[in-house]
This record gives structure tokens, C-alpha cells and sequence, in this order.
């Protein structure tokens, strides 16, 4: 084998064949130490992000919020698992429909899993919120975050997933 490439084989009677594989980089690995430091960092910018995630919720801060969501973020909700897209919920936040009087999470208890240009969080949090029909709800809940590394290299948050804690 050479240049990154495997060796043909025959093809088997009326098989097409496609080389799918045209430039294969190898990449040198990163030492153990120098593994971890980067993992560490990650971790708190990762969680850091979440934080000002929280914050902009309580807070209704559109622009933190337009800095951190990714154009296609998604949110599915914690209260009826209804799906919002970015638009829908800065123009709820800032309208006032939608209120987060209080988020508490626990950063100590988060996952978090680096994986190339995607990282994923699963944590807690306890939350109270008001809708837009005017309900309030409290719960405690556990949530996913998927952020994807954009071209500036910030960290986006793509995706949250909110469910219950059920007592």
C-alpha cells in the first residue's frame, strides 16, 4: 500500500467499481499531555458557552443569543418537546413571549464529548420559564447540546434538547 491507498482487487462478474478515495491526509497524533490540555480547554470554552447560553435566556439578550445559536440552530422544548428554529426563538425572546426567569445548571455533572468540529454536552439544569400562551413551568431537566466549530473557529451552538426530570 502507498500514498494513503489500497490495493485493487478484481471485481467480481458485473460489479462497478468506483474510486471513491482520492487524497488521504495522515495527520501526526497529538501527545497524551498535549491530548488532555485540549480536551481541558474545550471542556471549559464548551461549558463557558453553555453558561452564556443560560445567561441570555434569563437575561433576553438577542444579540448574545444571534452570536451564540448556529443559523440553523434547532431547540426542542424541555415543557411539550415543540421544535423552534433560530428565528423563531429571538423574535419570541425578544418580543417577551417567552421568559426564563431563572436557569440553575450544574456544570460540575456535564459530559462533554469533543469529536473533531462537534462537541456534545449532556447536562442539568432547573429552570423556570413562562410561554407564549402565558403558562408557567418549572421543572428539572437533563439537556443535549450539540455545538459544531464554524469557520472562525467559535464554537455554535447547533442543536438543544431539553427533557423533564420526572420526580
Amino acid at each position: 500500500m502507498s500514498g494513503g491507498r489500497c490495493p485493487p482487487r478484481a471485481p467480481i462478474a458485473g460489479e462497478k467499481t468506483v474510486d471513491l478515495v482520492t487524497d488521504v491526509k495522515v495527520y501526526p497524533r497529538l501527545s497524551a499531555s498535549t491530548e488532555r490540555t485540549r480536551m481541558t480547554t474545550d471542556r471549559d470554552t464548551l461549558l463557558q458557552h453553555d453558561q452564556s447560553f443560560f445567561d441570555a435566556l434569563v437575561s433576553g439578550d438577542r444579540d448574545l443569543l444571534e452570536a451564540l445559536l448556529s443559523d440553523d440552530f434547532v431547540l426542542v422544548g424541555v415543557e411539550d418537546g415543540a421544535v423552534a428554529d433560530k428565528g423563531v426563538v429571538l423574535d419570541l425572546m425578544a418580543s417577551g413571549a417567552l421568559r426564563f426567569p431563572r436557569i440553575t445548571s450544574f456544570p460540575d455533572e456535564a459530559i462533554v464529548r469533543v469529536l473533531g468540529e462537534v462537541a456534545i454536552i449532556v447536562g442539568r439544569t432547573g429552570m423556570s420559564f413562562t410561554g407564549p400562551d402565558g403558562t408557567a413551568f418549572s421543572a428539572g431537566s437533563r439537556y443535549t447540546h450539540v455545538y459544531a466549530a464554524a469557520s472562525d473557529g467559535a464554537w455554535r451552538l447547533v442543536s438543544a434538547q431539553g427533557t423533564t426530570i420526572k420526580d
